[in-house]
């Protein structure tokens, strides 16, 4: 459908010649609708699969869906079908001149702004619509209860409020700021079509929480939150690689071309080093410890020997943190890695554990500041 204009030049597909409304329709419209059809449909197929492969809860089924949609829809739709017409004449142009890729990226990529508008437009007026009109649900509210709910808490079960399918709407949404930042800077027209996309969003779902979802049901613990992070972490690299594609392309239009190849490299070294610190400082402590718990830590230190691994997983009595560790993590975890801690711990001296009582003898002069109290 993408290259429906080359399907032109053939014998069986020559009725397509010199008609412009049927081309424009099939290399416009129709393949996004196609592509969007497919991808209401996919959340139902994973969920499917998710069950056969033996996952054991709903909320692992969820957090895994919520993971392999993203990155199928990242592949499937991004790269490979928005990108179809691209990468095909990058791949036939390559093959006679194969040190002009780069440059082939430069001008090949921008070309495909026009399908990546038609997806995003698409999804913010009828997926938006979709959302509000609320369809399916509405009709199987009235149908439900009249044809299968033989009892009081069938009845009850049957008009109680929907719950948010969040596994299968925050992929999404991450697909559409990955379509929108990497765009931002090859063609930026496309930025203003995401703004109205999350725009419609953010004034539906707001309507939606409020009076339409039921909330009640969420048992993931908050785990959701950074799988989005790592979605859109996912964007920002693409959207850097490209970046730095570009100014290669560019590597001949001077000495400033140099300088701009230094940023763009210096700009993905940065968001490495932000997403490893995020992986070193938080995602531990979110596997590991209560949120609520977390919060009552860093007001109360002292409340640290509740926990004897912040970080680590939990392993033998005599391997457990002294109170004074525990402590520092609670408290400084969320600012500094946890091995400048551990560093500066050792450099202190502060890092002997007590193995008779998995304490410290004086944990005031251990860690000053931090009160020793023997009741909590």
């Amino acid at each position: 459908l993408v290259q429906v204009k080359s399907l032109a030049n053939f014998e069986a597909f020559k009725w397509l010649r010199g008609n412009s409304v049927v081309l424009g329709i099939f290399s416009g419209v129709v393949p996004s609708l196609v592509l969007a059809l497919l991808m209401s449909v996919l959340p139902y197929i994973l969920r499917l699969l998710l069950y056969i492969e033996g996952t054991t809860t709903r909320s692992q089924i969820k957090l895994r869906m919520l993971h392999r949609l993203f990155f199928f829809q990242t592949w499937n739709v991004y790269l490979v079908t928005i990108f179809s017409s691209s990468i095909f004449q990058i791949a036939v142009k390559s093959v006679s001149e194969p040190g002009k890729i780069v440059e082939l990226i430069q001008t090949q990529v921008p070309q495909s702004a026009t399908n990546i508008l038609t997806y995003v437009l698409l999804l913010a007026f009828i997926g938006a619509a979709k959302e509000i009109v609320q369809g399916v649900p509405l009709a199987l509210r009235y149908l439900v209860p009249k044809l299968f709910a033989k009892t009081p808490r069938m009845m009850l079960k049957a008009e109680q409020p929907q719950d948010f399918k969040w596994e299968a709407a925050i992929p999404t949404h991450s697909l559409i700021f990955l379509m929108g930042f990497s765009y931002s800077f090859i063609a930026p027209i496309v930025n203003w079509f995401v703004m109205v996309y999350f725009g419609l969003f953010y004034l539906i779902y707001r309507y939606q929480f409020l009076y339409v979802y039921n909330d009640s049901t969420w048992a993931t613990g908050g785990l959701s939150f950074p799988k989005s992070i790592k979605q859109i972490l996912v964007g920002i690299y693409i959207s850097e690689v490209y970046l730095l594609l570009m100014m290669v392309a560019k590597l001949h239009a001077g000495v400033n071309a140099i300088m701009r190849i230094v940023v763009a490299a210096g700009l993905i070294a940065v968001t490495v080093g932000a997403h490893l610190y995020i992986n070193e400082v938080y995602m531990p402590a979110i596997n590991h410890l209560p949120v609520k718990r977390a919060a009552d830590v860093e007001r109360t230190p002292a409340l640290a020997r509740e926990f004897p691994d912040v970080l680590d997983r939990s392993g033998d009595i005599e391997k457990m943190l002294p109170e004074s560790q525990r402590c520092a993590y609670a408290t400084f975890s969320s600012l500094v890695p946890a091995f400048v801690i551990k560093l500066v711990l050792r450099i202190t001296g502060s890092a002997k554990p007590n193995t008779v009582d998995n304490g410290w003898d004086n944990a005031e002069d251990a860690m000053p500041g931090f009160a020793h109290d023997d009741q909590l």
